[in-house]
């Protein structure tokens, strides 16, 4: 009986290291990630969208600016989506608002994400990065965005109101002030 509960015990500690550990992180980043950042300067952060024109974030200066990071393979990314739409279009005609999103898939190279933005049915603006995750120069990296979905808000100063969100309609009230 003694082997058994011992077995039992290796058993469940390897669960929780292997499958508990993410959940555990989650909520530690859910919970206290949201201050980061907040009322300091938004990096200068560079990134291409999907035409290739150079976006960044000193070029949109004057704007109140939403970056979603999202993943291809994130299902809490994939189920934002439609929710992102819609905000998107309400505000795309607003010259006041910059809504752009940024894909985390760094083993995809543009012409790869395209056909995948396409059948998502994705009109919003798309940025990619071809800098590696660990480069200084990395748009994610320059906010020290490491999961997905996340949702930023920079005032038309630059100056970041709201970090690491977990959906869009957090943004709202930020828009609206």
């Amino acid at each position: 009986m003694k082997y058994l509960l011992a077995i039992l015990a290796v058993v469940i500690s390897i669960y929780v290291i292997y499958r508990g550990y993410p959940i555990v992180q989650y909520y530690y980043k859910k919970y206290t990630a949201p201050l980061k950042g907040i009322n300091t300067k938004a990096p200068n952060a560079k990134a291409f969208t999907m035409d290739g024109k150079e976006w960044s974030v000193r070029s949109n200066l004057g704007k109140n600016i939403i970056i979603v990071f999202w993943s291809s393979y994130c299902p809490p990314c994939i189920a934002e989506f439609p929710r992102i739409q819609k905000i998107y279009d309400m505000y795309k005609d607003d010259e006041s608002i910059e809504i752009v999103t940024y894909s985390l898939d760094l083993s995809l190279d543009q012409e790869a994400l395209k056909p995948y933005v396409k059948e998502k049915g994705i009109s919003y603006p798309v940025l990619v990065d071809n800098n590696p995750a660990d480069s200084e120069e990395n748009f994610a990296k320059k906010f020290e965005v490491f999961g997905a979905p996340s949702f930023w808000f920079i005032d038309k100063k630059g100056t970041i109101l709201a970090s690491n969100r977990r959906s869009i309609e957090e943004m709202l009230p930020f828009i609206e002030k």
